[in-house]
């Protein structure tokens, strides 16, 4: 069995940005690709999406935590969506 560890980070912000936000959270998202780690995100625009489309760009795993069956920015390449009851009884 492998003991290797999978670095995970995730990247939440603003679901709207300006565009030097934007190009920042972008960055950041390439980083954490680059660095070989799975970005977790909210899934949805704005901060999010830069971060997502940065890590896809830089061939990262992507993946969107999304509230029920809301839509995802197509940036983020794995769609999980989950329920805050589900969440409210695992604690």
């Amino acid at each position: 069995m492998s003991s290797a560890v999978i670095r995970q980070v995730a990247v939440i912000g603003e679901g709207v940005c300006s565009s030097r936000t934007a190009a920042a959270a972008e960055r950041v998202g390439r980083a954490i690709a680059t660095a070989g780690a799975v970005l977790f995100t909210g899934g949805r625009g704005g901060v999010m999406e830069a971060a997502s489309r940065g890590a896809a760009k830089a061939g990262g795993t992507v993946v969107g935590v999304l509230p029920g069956s809301t839509a995802a920015a197509p940036t983020a390449g794995c769609r999980s969506p989950w329920s805050p009851a589900w969440i409210r009884r695992a604690t």
